[in-house]
């Protein structure tokens, strides 16, 4: 039974969509070894690896030379390398051999892209949506190229064709929504936003969107209410509890805000989650709380995509500061050395500190060392720690911004991650 997978596969990735769907080439089973290259080629795009797939994809395409998918695979994993011209003379080849297939199509638009050709790469995708006319990809693509080319009416064009074409299309009504929302049409966007959560409650995206909408329609409420499903449908992501935080200050809702802030402090907590915490506790006044999550941040695990220890020690110093501690915020600066990420912004608050308690000869000595921190760091604004960077720039979606970070990664949106694109046919391994 488990032979018959890649049939399947194949089978259900190969039937049509319906009458208007072009009829395409039922492809030949692949041999083993060319399947094997073929897989690894794939997996090693995956891993960033470009170099082993252009390998590993030439190598399945001299095993089995008659295959679109590979060809179209290994003209993006040339792209991948950054090897424009051979991505290029590969794109060609395929068009030639396979000239109603969409992938070959889709992977020229990319080569055409990447040399800036972009009226060629609408041309291209054109051809694509002509080869498979309920494909969502080739439709975002070229909603992307016309937004590149300056024209986000024809770019919206292109998301109105795909869900005339594919009418429960999610990343149709979504990007609908968002444009409605920008034109200020926010009850275009909430109509729109209802129908996608229709199709997908657990879309993230659409959900904070459709908060954002309600929001801006004054419906406070109501925005917060999406926001919460939001957070409980996410596993409660720390992104969107800021966010929620945010929302429920704004509302007035201390308690509730305060309960987000229980819900945001457990044991799994990263360094970056509890700095975050200490900011959103000292926003409320939660001084003791705040320096807490502030020194819990210092002992917890640092790593490559966390902030370092020097930003513990600036949100301990703000929080000892806040409570009125002088000396205890003074020591904790102290903690930060000059040249680590955080040395410009601890020079800076001494700066500010001293000017704050009137001590001006100690904020001159100090600002000859903050301006030397700032310009190694090539600074030109005034420098913030990444945790507090966040709450001090709103992402913004509407008139006053959405509160907190930027709006997070939906599970079930591919939007915000970059992936390598997913062939539209699948090659089938020999004798399965």
């Amino acid at each position: 039974m488990a032979r018959l997978g890649p049939w399947l596969l194949a089978a259900a990735l190969c039937v049509g969509c319906g009458p208007t769907t072009v009829r395409r080439e039922v492809l030949p089973p692949l041999p083993a070894d060319a399947y094997a290259h073929y897989l690894r080629g794939q997996l090693a795009l995956r891993d960033d690896d470009a170099a082993t797939a252009v390998r590993e994809l030439a190598l399945a395409e001299a095993a089995a030379p008659a295959q679109a998918p590979i060809v179209v695979a290994l003209a993006r994993a040339q792209l991948a390398a950054a090897d424009v011209a051979a991505a290029d003379a590969t794109a060609t080849r395929a068009r030639g051999r396979w000239p109603d297939d969409a992938g070959a199509w889709r992977v020229s638009a990319e080569v055409a892209r990447a040399r800036g050709q972009l009226d060629d790469a609408v041309r291209a995708l054109e051809r694509a949506i002509v080869a498979a006319p309920t494909e969502e990809d080739a439709y975002v693509e070229l909603a992307a190229a016309w937004l590149d080319l300056g024209r986000p009416r024809e770019a919206e064009r292109a998301w109105r064709r795909l869900l005339a074409a594919s009418p429960t299309s999610v990343r149709a009504g979504l990007a609908l929504a968002e444009a409605a929302l920008a034109r200020g049409e926010h009850a275009e966007a909430i109509a729109r936003l209802h129908g996608v959560l229709d199709e997908e409650p657990d879309h993230l995206d659409a959900r904070l969107v459709l908060a954002t909408a309600l929001r801006a329609e004054g419906e406070l409420p109501a925005a917060v209410a999406q926001v919460r499903q939001a957070y409980d449908r996410s596993g409660q992501d720390p992104v969107i509890g800021e966010a929620l935080f945010w929302m429920l200050c704004e509302r007035g809702d201390r308690q509730g805000a305060l309960d987000v802030l229980g819900l945001l402090d457990d044991a799994g907590a990263t360094r970056a989650d509890l700095l975050v915490l200490s900011s959103l506790q000292l926003t409320v006044g939660e001084l003791a709380a705040a320096a807490r999550s502030a020194r819990a941040a210092a002992d917890a695990d640092g790593g490559d995509d966390q902030p370092d220890l020097g930003e513990a020690a600036l949100a301990l110093a703000r929080a000892e500061r806040a409570a009125r501690r002088p000396e205890a915020a003074r020591a904790a600066l102290a903690m930060v050395a000059p040249e680590a990420p955080a040395g410009p912004a601890a020079a800076w608050l001494r700066v500010t500190w001293a000017i704050a308690d009137g001590e001006l000869g100690a904020a001159r000595a100090a600002l000859a060392p903050a301006l030397a921190a700032t310009r190694a760091r090539r600074a030109c604004s005034w420098p913030r720690p990444r945790c507090a960077a966040p709450l001090a720039s709103r992402a913004a979606t509407s008139s006053r911004g959405w509160p907190g970070r930027a709006r997070p990664t939906s599970r079930s949106s591919s939007r915000w991650r970059r992936r390598p694109s997913r062939p539209a046919r699948w090659p089938r391994p020999q004798g399965s």
